[in-house]
């Protein structure tokens, strides 16, 4: 897997007591001069987004971890 290639959330503005959800919108590519490129399919209305990692596999049962949510 490539470490340069980054998934794109949008994060939701969750009201007190709520959990916010984090969707998919994209990808993002850090290029050879450390700049990222940005590929979306959605723009998120709050204008939040957030930049990580790409999930790692889980050898165990195939399923992916999910992101650190905060």
């Amino acid at each position: 897997m490539n470490d340069k290639v980054k998934e794109v959330f949008a994060i939701s503005n969750p009201k007190e007591g709520e959990k916010a959800i984090w969707s998919k919108i994209g990808v993002a590519f850090v290029c050879k001069d450390e700049s990222i490129n940005v590929i979306l399919d959605a723009v998120p209305l709050t204008g939040k987004i957030n930049i990580r990692d790409r999930y790692k596999k889980n050898g165990d049962n195939g399923k992916q971890e999910s992101p650190a949510m905060f």
